[in-house]
């Protein structure tokens, strides 16, 4: 008899171990789902803010070169009066930025920087040529450093038309990308979030990390897991289809098979998909290293 209730007892007790066991299980999944929906929430909000900051500074600079570029002197290439216009707008730019003015033949007529008449020829460069060739505002790719621009440099291409709307030259502008790490830096991006802007050709321009400072990568891919779920460049073309705005949600795993980050990815609307964004949201654990892409 005594051996029964020794019996019994250690079957109640198991059962209770089993349940409490049970219960934590139930808690820690439920607790693994709401921390997950945490992440996406916060991948997804610092997408939309970083890109709004991005694509306004982006569409500001459109809009000053679409009207610098109807002004006479600029489009009749007059160097002397181009150049004295062009030293009057750079007193309301960032020291960071640069504007000059090209000849359809490549050749730089005048620029912010004051630069003499046919000293530099810009006509091989991807801003020049792109934008001759489309005929409309581009965006073009990270570009090493200047002795003006630090950090590397983001340019773009305005065409200078004829009164018929043919191109005959080009307003060129350039960036350092310091100024669009600027832009996001009052973003104050918590410690395990990172930000990345990525050219059209698949380059990173700007890093940034929740620390605030800026990863010198600028001009090398993203790793692999990251290129996995980046939008492709060109944009789907169809109306509603490229996603210009609208985060996209992924998870990597670590090597455990543990999700270890979220990454919100989209296109920084007004660029037809020459700047893409990616932002990275680490988990709180961080399982084993290596990683694969979970769509």
């Amino acid at each position: 008899m005594k051996r029964l209730s020794i019996l019994l007892v250690a079957v109640a007790l198991g059962a209770g171990a089993v349940g409490w066991f049970s219960k934590g299980l139930s808690w820690n999944a439920e607790r693994r789902v709401q921390a997950e929906a945490a992440d996406r929430d916060l991948a997804e909000r610092l997408a939309r803010d970083a890109t709004g900051r991005v694509s306004g500074f982006i569409d500001g600079i459109r809009l000053m070169m679409q009207a610098i570029s109807t002004v006479t002197p600029v489009r009749e290439f007059d160097h002397r009066p181009c150049t004295e216009l062009l030293l009057a707008v750079r007193q309301g730019l960032p020291p960071q930025m640069v504007l000059g003015v090209s000849r359809g033949d490549g050749w730089l007529i005048c620029s912010t920087a004051g630069t003499p008449e046919r000293l530099v020829n810009v006509g091989r460069r991807s801003f020049f040529a792109q934008t001759y060739q489309q005929n409309e505002f581009f965006v073009s790719e990270w570009e090493a450093a200047t002795q003006i621009l630090r950090g590397g440099t983001l340019h773009f291409g305005q065409p200078i038309r004829s009164p018929a709307g043919t191109p005959i030259g080009v307003h060129g502008g350039a960036v350092g990308v310091t100024l669009l790490v600027d832009l996001l830096r009052p973003m104050a991006l918590p410690q395990r979030a990172q930000i990345m802007l990525v050219d059209r050709l698949g380059n990173i321009v700007i890093h940034v990390r929740g620390d605030g400072i800026p990863a010198q990568d600028g001009g090398i891919p993203p790793a692999e897991p990251l290129r996995a779920v980046l939008p492709p460049f060109p944009m789907a073309a169809e109306p509603g289809q490229s996603g210009e705005g609208s985060p996209r949600l992924s998870r990597l795993t670590g090597a455990e098979g543990q999700p270890n980050m979220t990454v919100a990815t989209t296109y920084v609307p007004g660029t037809k998909g020459a700047l893409r964004l990616l932002v990275l949201v680490a988990a709180e654990t961080v399982p084993g290293s290596g990683a694969a892409v979970v769509r």
